[in-house]
């Protein structure tokens, strides 16, 4: 399928006189990979962005230019990864009723309840805690947002370090903190649902 993607891949090769596979070779990508992107069964926007660069890199092309269809200018309102966090556009997360804000945590001083169908979000909070180090007000905090964002933009199937950009943007915690915090809660949780499966 012809597009403006194919046509640039094809006439930078043509210019620089090279063979598809050893564009592929250049850009350490196996060659069928930069078929699918030749004949428009991918589009660089999909790919990896360290094949995406290379295959850029080995052609001489711009990469904002064969994604965006034009260059990066600062402020440009129709360069769309400037409107987005992730996934998330900005303008809807900016919108999003931060309910998570009326929440405080609570401490429980019980072990986290790996039986429970509902897990306690404060204990969940305080097993998260003691597993990466952060402090369990902050974790609280963190998957109080991350529950209220999925909920609000009803997404389900989401890589966790989507999530994290949403809720890092939202709450202002760093990047890798939140996305440390999720990935405790996602370990606690898919443990949790083994040992209540085993239970029932």
């Amino acid at each position: 399928m012809r597009n403006r993607q194919t046509e640039m891949l094809r006439k930078a090769r043509a210019k620089k006189k090279y063979k598809q596979q050893v564009v592929a070779n250049l850009a350490n990508i196996l060659c069928r990979e930069y078929q699918r992107l030749e004949l428009g069964e991918r589009t660089m926007a999909n790919v990896s962005m360290e094949h995406g660069l290379s295959v850029c890199a080995v052609l001489d092309i711009d990469p904002y230019e064969i994604v965006f269809g034009g260059p990066f200018e600062p402020g440009d309102p129709n360069v769309r990864v400037q409107d987005r966090v992730g996934i998330f556009k900005k303008e809807t997360l900016d919108n999003i009723e931060r309910d998570w804000e009326r929440y405080t945590y609570v401490p429980t001083n019980e072990p986290f309840d790996y039986a429970s169908s509902i897990p306690d979000d404060n204990a969940l909070a305080e097993e998260v805690s003691r597993m990466t180090g952060i402090d369990v007000e902050l974790a609280f905090v963190v998957l109080a947002c991350e529950m209220s964002l999925l909920t609000q933009t009803r997404i389900r199937e989401v890589w966790i370090r989507e999530v994290a950009q949403g809720v890092a943007y939202l709450t202002k915690v760093d990047y890798e903190t939140v996305l440390l915090a999720l990935e405790a809660e996602n370990y606690l949780l898919e443990e949790r649902d083994q040992m209540y499966r085993w239970r029932k």
